[in-house]
Protein backbone atom coordinates (compact mmCIF):
# COMPACT_ATOMS: atom_id res chain seq x y z
CA UNK A 1 0.00 0.00 0.00
CA UNK A 2 1.16 3.29 -1.33
CA UNK A 3 2.09 6.51 1.51
CA UNK A 4 -0.77 8.18 -0.17
CA UNK A 5 -3.28 5.53 -0.02
CA UNK A 6 -2.25 4.94 3.52
CA UNK A 7 -3.00 8.33 4.62
CA UNK A 8 -6.01 8.67 2.25
CA UNK A 9 -7.59 5.77 4.18
CA UNK A 10 -6.52 7.24 7.72
CA UNK A 11 -8.03 10.70 6.71
CA UNK A 12 -11.31 9.10 5.93
CA UNK A 13 -11.50 7.05 9.09
CA UNK A 14 -10.67 9.88 10.62
CA UNK A 15 -13.71 11.99 9.28
CA UNK A 16 -15.88 8.62 9.66
CA UNK A 17 -14.90 8.70 13.19
CA UNK A 18 -15.46 12.29 13.86
CA UNK A 19 -19.08 12.12 12.37
CA UNK A 20 -20.41 9.02 14.20
CA UNK A 21 -19.18 10.84 17.28
CA UNK A 22 -21.22 14.15 16.50
CA UNK A 23 -23.81 11.76 15.19
CA UNK A 24 -23.86 10.11 18.87
CA UNK A 25 -24.20 13.37 20.44
CA UNK A 26 -27.23 14.68 18.38
CA UNK A 27 -28.74 11.64 19.45
CA UNK A 28 -28.23 11.61 22.59
CA UNK A 29 -29.95 15.30 22.80
CA UNK A 30 -33.25 14.31 20.68
CA UNK A 31 -36.63 13.83 22.79
CA UNK A 32 -37.74 10.54 23.49
CA UNK A 33 -39.37 8.31 20.97
CA UNK A 34 -37.31 10.26 17.80
CA UNK A 35 -33.93 9.62 16.37
CA UNK A 36 -31.41 11.78 15.17
CA UNK A 37 -31.17 12.06 10.96
CA UNK A 38 -28.61 12.73 9.89
CA UNK A 39 -29.28 12.82 5.90
CA UNK A 40 -31.90 15.73 7.10
CA UNK A 41 -30.36 16.85 10.00
CA UNK A 42 -33.26 17.05 12.56
CA UNK A 43 -35.15 14.68 15.25
CA UNK A 44 -37.60 12.59 13.55
CA UNK A 45 -39.86 9.62 14.48
CA UNK A 46 -38.97 6.09 14.93
CA UNK A 47 -40.45 3.98 12.10
CA UNK A 48 -40.86 0.45 11.32
CA UNK A 49 -39.96 -0.72 8.31
CA UNK A 50 -42.52 -2.99 6.35
CA UNK A 51 -41.27 -6.61 5.87
CA UNK A 52 -42.84 -8.77 3.32
CA UNK A 53 -44.15 -11.46 4.99
CA UNK A 54 -44.03 -9.97 8.62
CA UNK A 55 -46.33 -8.23 11.04
CA UNK A 56 -45.79 -4.26 11.66
CA UNK A 57 -44.72 -3.53 14.94
CA UNK A 58 -46.22 -0.60 17.37
CA UNK A 59 -45.80 3.02 16.39
CA UNK A 60 -45.03 5.55 18.93
CA UNK A 61 -48.67 5.52 21.05
CA UNK A 62 -48.93 7.22 24.53
CA UNK A 63 -46.84 6.44 27.25
CA UNK A 64 -46.56 2.74 28.64
CA UNK A 65 -49.00 1.76 31.04
CA UNK A 66 -48.85 -0.68 33.70
CA UNK A 67 -47.87 -4.18 32.86
CA UNK A 68 -45.04 -5.00 30.14
CA UNK A 69 -43.93 -2.75 27.59
CA UNK A 70 -42.81 -3.85 23.96
CA UNK A 71 -39.50 -2.99 22.79
CA UNK A 72 -38.71 0.17 20.68
CA UNK A 73 -38.76 -0.71 17.34
CA UNK A 74 -34.91 -0.12 16.05
CA UNK A 75 -34.36 1.93 13.03
CA UNK A 76 -33.76 -0.02 9.65
CA UNK A 77 -30.71 -1.62 9.00
CA UNK A 78 -28.70 -0.55 6.36
CA UNK A 79 -28.70 2.92 7.37
CA UNK A 80 -26.86 4.96 4.97
CA UNK A 81 -25.34 7.93 5.59
CA UNK A 82 -23.22 10.31 3.18
CA UNK A 83 -20.37 12.23 4.68
CA UNK A 84 -18.08 15.04 2.43
CA UNK A 85 -14.44 13.86 2.79
CA UNK A 86 -12.81 16.17 0.53
CA UNK A 87 -13.30 19.18 -1.27
CA UNK A 88 -11.92 21.09 -4.53
CA UNK A 89 -11.91 23.24 -7.08
CA UNK A 90 -11.36 23.22 -11.06
CA UNK A 91 -11.93 25.72 -13.67
CA UNK A 92 -15.61 24.44 -14.32
CA UNK A 93 -16.77 24.34 -10.34
CA UNK A 94 -16.37 23.21 -7.04
CA UNK A 95 -17.22 19.81 -6.08
CA UNK A 96 -17.06 17.77 -2.77
CA UNK A 97 -15.75 13.97 -2.01
CA UNK A 98 -18.39 11.68 -0.85
CA UNK A 99 -18.57 8.36 0.90
CA UNK A 100 -21.72 6.05 1.66
CA UNK A 101 -21.55 4.91 5.20
CA UNK A 102 -23.63 2.41 6.68
CA UNK A 103 -24.56 3.46 10.35
CA UNK A 104 -25.04 0.22 11.70
CA UNK A 105 -22.28 -1.68 10.38
CA UNK A 106 -20.02 1.73 10.87
CA UNK A 107 -18.56 0.57 6.99
CA UNK A 108 -17.89 2.50 3.77
CA UNK A 109 -20.28 1.08 0.80
CA UNK A 110 -19.05 1.53 -2.70
CA UNK A 111 -16.29 4.02 -4.06
CA UNK A 112 -16.06 7.58 -3.44
CA UNK A 113 -17.74 9.84 -5.64
CA UNK A 114 -17.77 13.05 -6.55
CA UNK A 115 -21.00 15.95 -6.40
CA UNK A 116 -20.69 19.70 -7.54
CA UNK A 117 -21.43 22.45 -5.31
CA UNK A 118 -21.74 26.22 -5.15
CA UNK A 119 -18.87 27.67 -5.04
CA UNK A 120 -17.82 30.16 -1.77
CA UNK A 121 -19.26 33.65 -3.01
CA UNK A 122 -16.59 36.34 -2.03
CA UNK A 123 -17.23 38.38 0.86
CA UNK A 124 -15.75 41.78 2.06
CA UNK A 125 -13.10 40.12 4.19
CA UNK A 126 -11.16 38.47 0.89
CA UNK A 127 -8.05 40.23 0.71
CA UNK A 128 -7.73 38.60 -2.75
CA UNK A 129 -10.90 39.68 -4.43
CA UNK A 130 -11.88 43.39 -5.07
CA UNK A 131 -15.48 44.73 -3.09
CA UNK A 132 -16.96 44.05 -6.53
CA UNK A 133 -15.73 40.08 -6.63
CA UNK A 134 -13.04 40.67 -8.86
CA UNK A 135 -9.88 38.69 -8.48
CA UNK A 136 -6.83 40.35 -7.41
CA UNK A 137 -4.42 37.48 -8.18
CA UNK A 138 -1.73 38.46 -10.85
CA UNK A 139 2.09 37.37 -11.75
CA UNK A 140 5.10 39.22 -12.59
CA UNK A 141 8.69 38.92 -12.26
CA UNK A 142 8.59 38.56 -8.41
CA UNK A 143 5.98 36.12 -8.28
CA UNK A 144 2.51 35.13 -8.00
CA UNK A 145 0.72 37.68 -5.41
CA UNK A 146 -2.88 38.90 -4.19
CA UNK A 147 -3.61 42.06 -1.81
CA UNK A 148 -5.98 44.63 -1.24
CA UNK A 149 -6.30 47.87 0.14
CA UNK A 150 -8.65 48.08 2.80
CA UNK A 151 -8.36 51.89 3.18
CA UNK A 152 -7.57 51.75 6.69
CA UNK A 153 -5.57 48.46 6.01
CA UNK A 154 -3.42 46.72 3.72
CA UNK A 155 -2.29 42.90 3.55
CA UNK A 156 -0.52 41.28 0.60
CA UNK A 157 1.44 38.00 -0.26
CA UNK A 158 3.81 36.89 -3.05
CA UNK A 159 5.12 33.30 -4.09
CA UNK A 160 7.16 32.13 -6.49
CA UNK A 161 7.58 29.09 -8.49
CA UNK A 162 9.93 26.58 -6.13
CA UNK A 163 12.50 24.18 -8.01
CA UNK A 164 12.16 21.05 -8.65
CA UNK A 165 14.83 18.19 -9.32
CA UNK A 166 15.04 16.10 -11.73
CA UNK A 167 18.42 13.26 -11.68
CA UNK A 168 19.99 11.95 -14.49
CA UNK A 169 22.76 9.37 -15.06
CA UNK A 170 25.22 9.65 -17.02
CA UNK A 171 24.99 13.65 -17.35
CA UNK A 172 25.84 15.92 -19.11
CA UNK A 173 26.85 13.49 -21.92
CA UNK A 174 25.68 9.75 -22.64
CA UNK A 175 26.56 7.76 -25.23
CA UNK A 176 24.69 6.48 -28.50
CA UNK A 177 22.90 2.99 -27.23
CA UNK A 178 23.77 3.46 -23.43
CA UNK A 179 21.07 3.29 -21.26
CA UNK A 180 20.58 6.55 -19.52
CA UNK A 181 18.70 7.04 -16.01
CA UNK A 182 15.94 9.61 -15.26
CA UNK A 183 14.30 10.42 -12.50
CA UNK A 184 11.65 12.89 -11.06
CA UNK A 185 13.09 12.72 -7.11
CA UNK A 186 11.74 16.23 -5.71
CA UNK A 187 8.83 18.54 -6.33
CA UNK A 188 9.55 21.66 -4.01
CA UNK A 189 6.89 23.38 -2.27
CA UNK A 190 6.98 27.29 -1.67
CA UNK A 191 4.63 29.68 0.43
CA UNK A 192 4.69 33.42 1.15
CA UNK A 193 2.46 35.40 3.63
CA UNK A 194 1.37 38.30 4.93
CA UNK A 195 0.46 39.66 8.40
CA UNK A 196 -0.97 42.33 10.43
CA UNK A 197 -1.00 42.11 14.04
CA UNK A 198 -4.22 44.38 14.33
CA UNK A 199 -6.61 45.67 12.40
CA UNK A 200 -9.61 48.63 14.28
CA UNK A 201 -12.22 47.75 11.54
CA UNK A 202 -14.91 48.05 14.40
CA UNK A 203 -13.03 51.41 15.63
CA UNK A 204 -11.08 50.02 18.87
CA UNK A 205 -7.63 49.27 20.08
CA UNK A 206 -5.38 46.06 20.61
CA UNK A 207 -5.82 47.45 25.13
CA UNK A 208 -9.70 48.26 24.29
CA UNK A 209 -11.20 46.22 21.42
CA UNK A 210 -14.38 46.58 20.16
CA UNK A 211 -16.86 44.79 18.19
CA UNK A 212 -15.77 44.41 14.56
CA UNK A 213 -12.25 44.47 15.49
CA UNK A 214 -9.43 42.52 13.67
CA UNK A 215 -6.47 41.14 14.98
CA UNK A 216 -3.33 38.11 13.98
CA UNK A 217 -4.57 38.30 10.36
CA UNK A 218 -2.26 36.17 7.91
CA UNK A 219 -2.81 36.02 3.98
CA UNK A 220 -0.87 33.21 2.62
CA UNK A 221 -0.21 31.84 -0.91
CA UNK A 222 0.93 28.38 -1.66
CA UNK A 223 2.17 26.99 -4.77
CA UNK A 224 1.39 22.95 -4.71
CA UNK A 225 2.69 20.23 -6.81
CA UNK A 226 0.20 17.85 -8.77
CA UNK A 227 2.78 15.64 -8.63
CA UNK A 228 4.25 14.70 -11.79
CA UNK A 229 6.25 16.89 -14.59
CA UNK A 230 6.38 16.40 -18.12
CA UNK A 231 9.52 15.94 -20.41
CA UNK A 232 10.00 15.81 -23.72
CA UNK A 233 13.55 14.27 -25.24
CA UNK A 234 14.15 14.55 -28.59
CA UNK A 235 15.04 10.89 -30.40
CA UNK A 236 14.83 8.96 -26.81
CA UNK A 237 13.60 5.56 -27.13
CA UNK A 238 12.75 3.26 -24.76
CA UNK A 239 11.38 2.61 -21.48
CA UNK A 240 14.35 -0.07 -21.44
CA UNK A 241 13.60 -3.40 -19.12
CA UNK A 242 17.16 -4.83 -20.20
CA UNK A 243 19.97 -2.51 -19.34
CA UNK A 244 21.68 -3.15 -22.76
CA UNK A 245 20.93 -1.82 -26.19
CA UNK A 246 18.93 -3.72 -27.59
CA UNK A 247 18.99 -5.55 -30.93
CA UNK A 248 16.25 -3.74 -33.08
CA UNK A 249 15.08 -0.54 -32.13
CA UNK A 250 12.66 0.25 -29.09
CA UNK A 251 9.75 2.55 -29.83
CA UNK A 252 10.39 6.39 -29.90
CA UNK A 253 9.79 7.89 -26.24
CA UNK A 254 10.33 11.22 -26.71
CA UNK A 255 7.27 12.83 -24.81
CA UNK A 256 6.31 11.13 -21.10
CA UNK A 257 5.32 11.90 -17.46
CA UNK A 258 7.36 11.12 -14.89
CA UNK A 259 6.23 11.11 -10.99
CA UNK A 260 7.80 12.16 -7.80
CA UNK A 261 9.59 9.42 -7.28
CA UNK A 262 11.65 10.37 -4.16
CA UNK A 263 15.48 9.97 -4.26
CA UNK A 264 15.43 6.72 -3.47
CA UNK A 265 12.76 5.77 -6.27
CA UNK A 266 13.69 3.40 -9.34
CA UNK A 267 14.16 5.55 -12.45
CA UNK A 268 13.01 5.33 -15.92
CA UNK A 269 15.65 4.13 -18.48
CA UNK A 270 15.99 5.46 -21.98
CA UNK A 271 18.51 5.27 -24.48
CA UNK A 272 19.27 6.93 -28.10
CA UNK A 273 20.34 5.37 -31.50
CA UNK A 274 22.07 8.85 -32.80
CA UNK A 275 24.21 11.63 -31.42
CA UNK A 276 23.29 15.26 -30.63
CA UNK A 277 23.89 16.11 -34.15
CA UNK A 278 22.00 18.77 -36.21
CA UNK A 279 21.33 16.35 -39.04
CA UNK A 280 19.00 14.58 -36.21
CA UNK A 281 17.02 17.82 -35.40
CA UNK A 282 16.02 19.43 -31.94
CA UNK A 283 19.72 20.59 -31.28
CA UNK A 284 21.36 23.74 -30.07
CA UNK A 285 25.65 24.80 -29.83
CA UNK A 286 25.36 26.77 -26.55
CA UNK A 287 29.37 27.19 -26.07
CA UNK A 288 29.03 28.87 -22.95
CA UNK A 289 26.33 26.64 -21.23
CA UNK A 290 29.09 23.67 -22.68
CA UNK A 291 31.46 25.64 -20.57
CA UNK A 292 29.16 25.78 -17.90
CA UNK A 293 29.13 21.54 -17.68
CA UNK A 294 32.69 20.92 -18.66
CA UNK A 295 32.21 19.57 -22.36
CA UNK A 296 33.88 21.04 -25.78
CA UNK A 297 32.16 24.12 -27.20
CA UNK A 298 31.59 22.78 -30.67
CA UNK A 299 29.27 19.40 -29.28
CA UNK A 300 25.75 20.27 -29.68
CA UNK A 301 23.00 18.99 -27.25
CA UNK A 302 19.31 17.82 -27.99
CA UNK A 303 17.07 20.28 -26.69
CA UNK A 304 14.68 18.87 -24.57
CA UNK A 305 12.35 21.03 -22.07
CA UNK A 306 10.82 20.40 -18.68
CA UNK A 307 7.73 21.53 -16.74
CA UNK A 308 5.76 20.66 -13.95
CA UNK A 309 1.82 21.44 -13.05
CA UNK A 310 1.07 23.17 -9.96
CA UNK A 311 -1.94 24.44 -7.96
CA UNK A 312 -2.15 27.82 -6.11
CA UNK A 313 -3.92 27.63 -2.89
CA UNK A 314 -4.77 30.82 -0.81
CA UNK A 315 -5.65 31.27 2.47
CA UNK A 316 -7.08 34.01 5.21
CA UNK A 317 -6.62 34.01 8.54
CA UNK A 318 -8.38 36.56 11.15
CA UNK A 319 -9.45 36.98 14.41
CA UNK A 320 -13.06 38.87 15.15
CA UNK A 321 -13.82 40.39 18.41
CA UNK A 322 -17.20 39.74 19.44
CA UNK A 323 -19.51 40.92 22.66
CA UNK A 324 -22.74 38.57 23.07
CA UNK A 325 -25.20 39.49 25.47
CA UNK A 326 -27.58 37.09 27.09
CA UNK A 327 -30.43 37.00 30.02
CA UNK A 328 -29.96 34.43 32.54
CA UNK A 329 -32.43 32.75 34.87
CA UNK A 330 -30.41 30.59 37.38
CA UNK A 331 -29.48 29.89 41.00
CA UNK A 332 -27.24 33.54 40.39
CA UNK A 333 -29.65 35.74 39.66
CA UNK A 334 -30.94 38.35 42.32
CA UNK A 335 -34.49 37.44 43.89
CA UNK A 336 -37.61 39.04 42.64
CA UNK A 337 -40.62 37.26 40.61
CA UNK A 338 -39.45 37.94 36.73
CA UNK A 339 -38.80 34.31 36.14
CA UNK A 340 -38.43 30.78 37.54
CA UNK A 341 -35.20 29.89 38.11
CA UNK A 342 -36.32 25.95 38.95
CA UNK A 343 -39.34 25.33 36.45
CA UNK A 344 -41.30 25.02 39.59
CA UNK A 345 -43.71 26.83 38.42
CA UNK A 346 -42.73 29.85 41.07
CA UNK A 347 -41.08 33.51 39.66
CA UNK A 348 -38.54 33.86 41.80
CA UNK A 349 -35.80 35.66 40.56
CA UNK A 350 -34.97 38.46 38.62
CA UNK A 351 -33.60 38.00 34.71
CA UNK A 352 -29.45 38.34 34.94
CA UNK A 353 -27.64 39.90 31.99
CA UNK A 354 -24.61 38.72 30.72
CA UNK A 355 -21.99 39.81 28.48
CA UNK A 356 -19.81 37.35 26.75
CA UNK A 357 -16.46 38.69 25.32
CA UNK A 358 -14.10 37.03 23.16
CA UNK A 359 -11.88 36.30 19.83
CA UNK A 360 -13.88 34.09 17.32
CA UNK A 361 -11.35 32.38 14.59
CA UNK A 362 -12.25 32.98 10.84
CA UNK A 363 -11.17 31.74 7.67
CA UNK A 364 -11.55 31.77 4.01
CA UNK A 365 -9.81 30.04 1.03
CA UNK A 366 -8.94 27.73 -1.78
CA UNK A 367 -7.72 26.83 -5.04
CA UNK A 368 -7.31 29.60 -7.17
CA UNK A 369 -8.49 29.26 -11.10
CA UNK A 370 -6.01 29.75 -13.44
CA UNK A 371 -8.16 32.72 -15.20
CA UNK A 372 -8.21 34.82 -12.08
CA UNK A 373 -4.57 35.72 -12.69
CA UNK A 374 -4.44 38.70 -14.31
CA UNK A 375 -1.30 38.86 -16.60
CA UNK A 376 -0.66 35.27 -16.54
CA UNK A 377 1.07 33.88 -19.71
CA UNK A 378 0.19 31.67 -22.21
CA UNK A 379 2.83 29.60 -21.62
CA UNK A 380 1.87 29.21 -18.06
CA UNK A 381 -1.87 27.78 -18.56
CA UNK A 382 -1.98 23.99 -17.62
CA UNK A 383 -4.61 22.12 -19.48
CA UNK A 384 -4.30 18.64 -17.89
CA UNK A 385 -7.53 17.51 -19.25
CA UNK A 386 -7.41 18.85 -22.59
CA UNK A 387 -10.72 20.58 -22.47
CA UNK A 388 -9.46 23.53 -23.29
CA UNK A 389 -9.21 25.35 -19.86
CA UNK A 390 -6.47 25.70 -17.37
CA UNK A 391 -6.59 23.17 -14.87
CA UNK A 392 -3.16 24.12 -12.97
CA UNK A 393 -0.14 26.31 -13.71
CA UNK A 394 3.16 25.13 -15.61
CA UNK A 395 6.42 25.66 -13.57
CA UNK A 396 9.46 25.50 -15.42
CA UNK A 397 12.08 26.40 -12.34
CA UNK A 398 13.49 22.87 -12.95
CA UNK A 399 17.06 21.89 -11.71
CA UNK A 400 19.20 18.58 -13.25
CA UNK A 401 21.06 16.75 -10.93
CA UNK A 402 23.68 13.94 -11.64
CA UNK A 403 22.78 10.81 -10.16
CA UNK A 404 25.38 8.04 -8.86
CA UNK A 405 25.52 4.07 -10.55
CA UNK A 406 23.20 3.84 -7.13
CA UNK A 407 20.63 5.83 -7.93
CA UNK A 408 21.30 7.92 -5.45
CA UNK A 409 22.54 12.11 -5.54
CA UNK A 410 26.29 12.11 -6.78
CA UNK A 411 28.69 13.51 -3.94
CA UNK A 412 32.04 14.55 -3.49
CA UNK A 413 33.87 15.53 -6.66
CA UNK A 414 31.29 14.08 -8.77
CA UNK A 415 28.34 15.94 -7.62
CA UNK A 416 26.28 18.40 -10.27
CA UNK A 417 23.93 20.20 -10.44
CA UNK A 418 22.17 22.55 -12.61
CA UNK A 419 19.05 25.27 -13.18
CA UNK A 420 18.17 24.69 -16.29
CA UNK A 421 14.66 26.89 -16.30
CA UNK A 422 12.30 24.13 -18.04
CA UNK A 423 15.04 23.51 -20.85
CA UNK A 424 16.62 19.82 -20.39
CA UNK A 425 19.74 19.91 -22.54
CA UNK A 426 21.23 16.57 -22.82
CA UNK A 427 24.39 15.57 -24.80
CA UNK A 428 24.52 12.32 -27.28
CA UNK A 429 28.34 11.61 -28.07
CA UNK A 430 29.33 8.91 -30.44
CA UNK A 431 30.50 5.46 -29.00
CA UNK A 432 33.88 5.38 -30.67
CA UNK A 433 36.01 3.10 -28.60
CA UNK A 434 33.23 1.60 -26.45
CA UNK A 435 34.25 -0.72 -24.07
CA UNK A 436 31.45 -3.40 -22.88
CA UNK A 437 27.80 -2.21 -21.09
CA UNK A 438 26.63 -1.44 -17.75
CA UNK A 439 25.88 -3.87 -15.33
CA UNK A 440 21.76 -5.05 -15.33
Amino acid sequence: MSRRTLLGLLFLAAVLSAALLASKARAESCPPGTIWDGEFGTCRSIEATPVPGATPGPGIGPGPGPGPHPQPTPPPCPRLAEIIVDDFQTGDGCYVVIRVVDLCTNTFQGDPFTRKVECPKPTASNPCVDPSGNPLFSIGPDGIWCGRDGGRWRVEARVRFPPYVIDVRPYPATLVGWPTAIRLSELGRAAGEGTLDYVPLGGGKPEAPKPGDWRNVRLRLELVPVGFCRVTLPQARGPMTVLQRPRNPLPLHTDFWLEERGVTGRPLYLYWEVPSHPAAGNTFLDPGLNARVGLPEDFPAFRGSVRAPYVLRWSFEWEEYKEETNKYCDDKSPPGNECDSNNDGIKDRKWRWETRRFWEPKSEGGVVDPDAIRGLPPQYRADLNGDGKADALWNYNSVIRRMNESDRPAMGSLAFEMGTGGVFPLWVREAQGQIGWPSP
